[in-house]
């Protein structure tokens, strides 16, 4: 009894394990009533062997010899396989596949000083609608479809999840990322009238509440190791982003998922730049 309860307490203090059970969940519900999440399947497995693929072809011959002995679990890998795939869910199976091999292969390939610079995810996904605009539906919304085109999870899911998007941010130390963006967001929403407050009632409230971008913010604005640990680098970021990221709204008079995505890129390589010259 001892052995299971150690096995469930380190399980839940894992920010992968943690990340990837909830990431499931919200896969599994949102596709609840749309069919069998393929694209979901088919971005966690293209990630998993990939990433198992690229480490064994990159590593040194002693660690080559150690991967052949002890093949050890992707976790990094599977949790962007599941970004992709939710996100991704409205897009062909094929520009999901290549979403995700893009997205590997940026952990890899774009780095600095041996950290990897941008949210594999993120870059993936975007780097495939900038290509192939129409892989994910609509770009542009107006205030009464924020969301249309982005599919189930990619920015807004069911309130009833958010808990649990929460606790994965709150496992991963990023909360002070997470809440930061989303107050942020919603304040940028609401005076910029892309979402409209209809009235001051719970079911006003409500409505209001359930269309922020709380995956977004709980999972990928804020993903470990492209966002920064100290406190008030992490609060500077999450606004930052949340800024930028309506920034065409006010210059141009349109909102777009992939623009909200790109600022996230922009600001990934703003940190890496940060940290690596005060790290010199």
């Amino acid at each position: 009894m001892n052995t299971l309860s150690n096995y469930i307490t380190k399980y839940f203090h894992s920010m992968h394990y943690v990340a990837i059970s909830v990431l499931t969940v919200v896969a599994v519900v949102e596709s609840i009533g749309r069919g069998f999440p393929m694209n979901v399947v088919v971005a966690v497995l293209t990630a998993s062997v990939l990433d198992v693929a690229m480490n064994k072809f990159l590593a040194s011959p002693m660690k080559r010899l150690w991967l052949k002995s002890v093949p050890a679990i992707p976790l990094s890998a599977i949790i962007t396989g599941l970004i992709v795939g939710t996100v991704s869910v409205n897009a062909p199976v094929l520009s999901t596949f290549i979403a995700t091999v893009l997205a590997i292969l940026s952990k890899f390939i774009i780095r600095w000083k041996g950290s990897h610079i941008f949210n594999p995810a993120v870059f993936g996904v975007v780097t495939v609608q900038v290509l192939n605009p129409a892989a994910h539906g609509a770009a542009v919304h107006g205030s009464s479809q924020i969301m249309e085109g982005f599919g189930p999870g990619g920015l807004a899911v069911s309130m009833w999840l958010v808990p649990l998007l929460l606790f994965a941010s709150f496992r991963a130390r990023k909360l002070w990322v997470s809440i930061p963006f989303l107050i942020a967001s919603a304040l940028l929403f609401y005076f910029t009238g892309l979402v409209n407050l209809t009235s001051l009632s719970t079911q006003g409230i409500f409505k209001f509440l359930e269309v922020l971008p709380y995956y977004f913010a709980f999972i990928i604005v804020s993903e470990p190791k492209t966002s920064p640990w100290v406190k008030k680098e992490q609060i500077i970021f999450g606004i930052g982003v949340a800024i930028f990221s309506v920034l065409p709204l006010l210059l141009f008079g349109f909102y777009s998922h992939v623009t909200a995505l790109v600022t996230l890129l922009l600001g990934n390589l703003i940190y890496a730049t940060y940290r690596l010259k005060n790290r010199d």
